[in-house]
This record gives structure tokens, sequence and C-alpha cells, in this order.
């Protein structure tokens, strides 16, 4: 799966390539396309060290902890990427980040609090296991909140509103 997104998003570069070479210059404020290959590029990266960190297995009651959390997670990011595809090739509104953030924040906060209560009782090699899947969680959710940006760049809509804490 890995080699077939890296090879998609080749040829999404060089399509952009060809693009940047044939674009007369003008005086439009269409989109820069470089940006969106670049993030993709990322995120397979980010893809790629999650698998990588979760490749040896954890003890048993570690994984039954984590997997409802992870499991949603995955739900969450897989239907965001579809909902961006959609967004980019029907020009939508790209999809809202908050649902994907908070389900990533519940990962990132689940192995936290797992590292610290279990710090112990698991080896050297466990240890460095959780904390490169919450490195690897944490520049996901970086990421993606770029590829919303990319999104709404190509898609023509308008930034999000943010509302601060306590307003």
């Amino acid at each position: 799966m890995q080699d077939r997104i890296g090879r998609s998003v080749a040829t999404l570069q060089e399509l952009v390539e060809e693009i940047e070479h044939e674009r007369p210059v003008t005086f439009t404020s269409a989109p820069d396309p470089a940006p969106l290959p670049r993030t993709l590029l990322r995120l397979r990266h980010d893809i790629v060290m999650m698998g990588r960190a979760s490749a040896e297995t954890l003890p048993v009651h570690l994984s039954e902890h984590l997997k409802p959390s992870f499991d949603r997670a995955g739900e969450v990011v897989s239907n965001y990427f579809r909902a961006c595809a959609l967004a980019l090739t029907a020009r939508y509104i790209p999809p809202p980040l908050e649902p994907l953030q908070a389900a990533l924040d519940a990962c990132s906060s689940q192995l936290g609090a797992l590292r610290q209560r279990e710090l112990t009782h698991l080896s050297a090699t466990q240890v460095e296991q959780l904390f490169a899947v919450r490195f690897a969680l944490d520049q996901l959710q970086r990421n993606i909140a770029d590829l919303g940006r990319c999104v709404r760049e190509w898609t023509g809509s308008p930034r999000p509103v943010v509302d601060k804490p306590g307003k």
C-alpha cells in the first residue's frame, strides 16, 4: 500500500512540474500546485513512520487498551482523506478538521498516560516504540492540518473560523 501511495504521489508531482513549466505568466490568483504533492508526500512518510513504529507487538494488555482509540482514529483519518479527495475533485468545501483532531488527540493522550503508568514495566524498546508512535501521531496531525489548507486553496474555500478559548 505504501508503495502504491508513493507511486501516486510521484505521478502527481510530475503533473505539477509539467503544469509549472507550461503555465503562462498570469495575474490570476490560481493556487500554487506545488504544496499539495509535498504535503501528500509528508503524509505518506507519516504513515510509513507509523507502520515502522508499530511493527513490534506491545504486551497484550497495552495493545487491547490502545486498540479502540487507534481503530477509531484510523477510521476518522480514512474518512477525512476520502472527503479531501472528493473536495478536490468536485471543488467542494473541505471536511472539518475537528473530529479528526479529537480522535488523534485521544490517541496521543492515551499513549502519554500509558507511557507514564507503565514506564517501569516496559522494556526500553517498548518505551521507544510508544515514543515513536506518539511522534508519528503528532507529525500526522500537523501534516493533516496542512492538507486541509491545501484543499482549501485548491477549492477556493475560505479559511475555517477558529474560536479562541474563552469567547
